[in-house]
């Protein structure tokens, strides 16, 4: 799904369903079963924009070492600011990570909220 509800709006999304047809579990079990996303963002006054993305994933078991996993809520959100349109000079201020703490691969590679100024540009 791809919607622009004005010029300035914009909101892509998508959703998918996995069935896997083996005779081997632990194969079906390293896909999740659905994923889905959202990504939207907004831009006014010609400086400012704002973005939140979030995105679902089901449980899975990874194949070999990794640890299984439950599913996964993910919340990142973008404010920026751009300070020189020539150069594409903005201070951004970025969240990651917002609803919850969760491993990858590993229990013990966990991914913690994050929250970080970026000042990018070029020349």
């Amino acid at each position: 799904l791809d919607l622009s509800p004005s010029p300035n709006f914009d909101i892509k999304s998508g959703f998918s369903v996995v069935h896997v047809d083996t005779v081997d579990s632990r194969i079906e079990d390293s896909f999740p079963g659905s994923t889905a996303f959202i990504v939207t963002s907004y831009k006014w006054a010609n400086n400012h924009s704002l973005s939140a993305n979030y995105y679902y994933i089901d449980r899975m078991e990874w194949l070999g070492n990794g640890d299984p996993t439950s599913s996964i809520n993910k919340l990142d959100v973008r404010y920026a600011y751009l300070l020189d349109r020539d150069s594409e000079t903005r201070i951004e201020l970025i969240g990651q990570n917002l609803l919850e703490d969760y491993p990858d691969y590993y229990r013990e590679n966990i991914n913690e909220k994050v929250i970080f100024v970026r000042i990018s540009g070029g020349f």
